[in-house]
């Protein structure tokens, strides 16, 4: 019997059970129970996926850095093409057309959401909302409070 192999199935395939395995391999069900429990498969089974999810999280999250850490390059390549433009207008004294001026702020805007630049104004707020928040909870957590009141005498609960 070759019970790594049995032992791998289980850790490994999600939707593993040892009734599904002792059939597979024509093992009775009770001797493979009483091995499994005997070497703690089923706590290997759980850290086994644990450990997936951890690694899949961690992969997500470094495809997520490495999109922001391109956003935020090409966000710097336009930024310094706005720039050579704006310097080029204003030493150039042309007449600069509204729909222009209106193109430009709106990059500018652009790139400020994309960067995640927030104004005074803007962080103000969040603060704001913040300490509203924090008071709400703390008025939640006033009103928790219970109260148990004995109605009979309590002689009658010591007999």
């Amino acid at each position: 019997m070759d019970w790594k192999t049995i032992k791998t199935d289980y850790i490994t395939d999600e939707s593993s059970s040892y009734r599904k395995l002792a059939k597979k391999y024509n093992v009775p069900l009770n001797t493979l129970q009483q091995k499994a429990i005997k070497e703690k498969w089923f706590e290997k089974k759980k850290q086994s996926q644990s450990k997936i999810v951890a690694k899949s999280i961690e992969k997500s999250e470094n495809e997520q850095i490495d999109r922001m850490a391109r956003l935020m390059t090409v966000t710097d390549k336009l930024l310094n093409k706005i720039e050579q433009t704006v310097d080029k207008l204003t030493t150039d004294e042309i007449a600069i057309e509204k729909s222009t001026l209106k193109q430009i702020s709106g990059a500018l805007k652009d790139i400020k959401e994309i960067q995640g630049a927030k104004t005074e104004r803007d962080i103000r707020e969040q603060e704001a909302r913040i300490r509203n928040l924090e008071k709400q909870a703390q008025a939640e957590d006033k009103n928790d409070e219970i109260k148990v009141i004995f109605t009979t005498d309590m002689d009658e609960f010591n007999k």
